[in-house]
């Protein structure tokens, strides 16, 4: 998914949001990919791999299991995971 303002992605394996401002993505399996330059970004996930990469805004991760990795460059970020590595 590749959007210039704001998404919201839903998906029960997989998927890959990319935004300029602002996006929500909830994934219960597969690879979680968000990538925002901006805005607020929230993911979401249950399990898989997850990754967050933002450049700005504020940043809220939330894994039950899986590897997560979040990449943030500036202002808020909040992670947290409750199983597997982070």
């Amino acid at each position: 998914t590749v959007v210039s303002v704001g998404t919201t992605t839903v998906a029960s394996g997989g998927t890959t949001t990319v935004a300029s401002v602002g996006t929500t993505t909830v994934a219960s399996g597969g690879t979680t990919t968000t990538v925002t330059s901006g805005g607020t970004t929230t993911t979401v996930t249950s399990g898989g791999t997850t990754t967050t990469v933002t450049s700005g805004g504020t940043t809220t991760t939330v894994t039950s299991g899986g590897t997560t990795t979040t990449v943030t460059s500036g202002d808020n970020t909040t992670t947290v995971t409750y199983r597997g590595a982070s």
